[in-house]
């Protein structure tokens, strides 16, 4: 059989298979929406635009209230993370190592099988609301982890009101710096 004849044949086989793979809606489309990478199963009879202009529309009916939450302080920048195929190496001074158990008050972002990273902060000016810190309270035994929602002062000085994610109300008392032991800087899964 000579070269061209192969080719052809081959080009033959490709545009079948690709027509029942067409056929059969095991292709995906993908496309970014607004730095969003998309990519979903095409629905039969819906293009690419008409599925982006649904995904718009779900987005903005959910942004009725603000919904803009406060993320975690960045303290370890990319060109501290380098990731090679056997290792991921995170150059952070100080690094403690974390495991949790099942209390389900920072659910999703951290559960019992989580681990995390964490640092030990040196001031006050080092805790930023929306960062997940691990503190010791005056009404639990224990150190609890959870997340900062408000950061404030009164007579006593400076405080942070702090919050598990999937509770329904901040936690009791006012934190003071001397009781927060580390602020979680990467969580592992």
């Amino acid at each position: 059989m000579k070269f061209s004849h192969f080719a052809a044949l081959a080009l033959v086989f490709m545009l079948g298979w690709g027509a029942s793979l067409a056929s059969s809606g095991s292709f995906t489309q993908s496309a970014a929406l607004d730095g969003i990478h998309v990519e979903e199963p095409a629905e039969k009879g819906k293009s690419m635009a008409e599925l982006l202009l649904e995904f718009d529309m779900l987005e903005k009916a959910g942004a009725v209230e603000d919904r803009e939450k406060a993320s975690p302080h960045d303290r370890v920048k990319m060109e501290d993370i380098k990731v090679y195929n056997d290792q991921v190496v995170l150059s952070i001074s100080n690094p403690e190592w974390a495991y949790y158990v099942d209390t389900n008050s920072m659910d999703p972002v951290i559960d019992s099988d989580a681990n995390t990273i964490q640092i030990v902060p040196k001031t006050k000016e080092e805790i930023h609301v929306g960062d997940i810190v691990a503190y010791e309270s005056d009404f639990h035994e224990g150190i609890i982890t959870h997340r900062v929602v408000e950061i404030s002062s009164d007579s006593d000085g400076w405080y942070a009101v702090l919050k598990g994610d999937n509770n329904d109300r901040a936690d009791p008392g006012r934190v003071r710096f001397s009781q927060i032991r580390r602020i979680v800087v990467a969580v592992i899964y």
